[in-house]
């Protein structure tokens, strides 16, 4: 086992100043709108400790009802400063063996493994060209939606790779979780769009995965079954 990715072994960069309408967009968002969501939950907690006891508790059920969106809303900004941050990154572009990564990354969700009783295999999988915080975000964001929709135990995770004829690889993550419904799956990796609204999540996980993997100039194709399972496949340079 190869010891975890520290950050001095990511080759050095910097991140750009905003650029576009999109990236100016995202810095007004994070920065102007997150002060008023903070705000607007603590004056619902003021009231809530002043005026707690003598409201009735459809007030109580009404104030929950606007801090859960609250959070939601800070959960939807932070989903869009992290895809502007895709366009945005300026790490150099190096080699990144993707053995050792997932031998990391799997050691960081050994909790997971643990709860879920996964079994993770691997095989063939390739050196690629890219950036270093990209792809581990890319291959975190694969494996939190497996574990997040993981319904069945032993829960099984394999992780492919083939060559492709334009020097690319193309890389599989499948799983054997509760899939997909067919009816979200031309949407599912558009920002905002969930798979499933049970989730806690805001759906933004695969609209990143695929905007890192056309970054790169490849593409990102989802395939489920409900009750089955599903299956992420990208390419990637190498």
């Amino acid at each position: 086992m190869t010891q975890p990715v520290a950050p001095h072994q990511k080759p050095p960069g910097t991140l750009a100043a905003p650029s576009g309408e999109f990236e100016k967009f995202v810095y007004i968002v994070s920065h102007d709108l997150n002060e008023p969501l903070r705000m607007m939950s603590s004056f619902l907690d003021l009231m809530d400790i002043k005026y707690g006891k003598e409201m009735p508790a459809e007030m109580h059920e009404y104030m929950d009802y606007c801090r859960e969106n609250a959070n939601k809303m800070k959960q939807m900004m932070q989903a869009l400063v992290q895809l502007s941050r895709v366009g945005r990154n300026r790490e150099d572009i190096t080699e990144i063996e993707l053995r050792p990564l997932m031998e990391d990354l799997l050691t960081m969700y050994s909790h997971e493994i643990s709860e879920k009783q996964a079994v993770v295999t691997f095989d063939n999988l390739p050196t690629v060209r890219a950036q270093w915080g990209l792809i581990i975000d890319l291959f975190k964001i694969l494996l939190h939606n497996i574990f997040e929709n993981a319904d069945k135990t032993p829960l099984n995770i394999r992780i492919s790779a083939c060559s492709e004829a334009d020097g690319k690889a193309k890389i599989s993550v499948e799983d054997n979780g509760r899939g997909i419904k067919s009816v979200y799956l031309d949407s599912v990796c558009e920002i905002f769009r969930k798979a499933d609204s049970k989730t806690p999540n805001v759906g933004a996980g695969l609209a990143i995965a695929k905007a890192i993997v056309e970054k790169y100039g490849g593409s990102l194709e989802v395939k489920s079954r409900e009750g089955k399972g599903t299956v992420v496949s990208f390419t990637l340079p190498t």
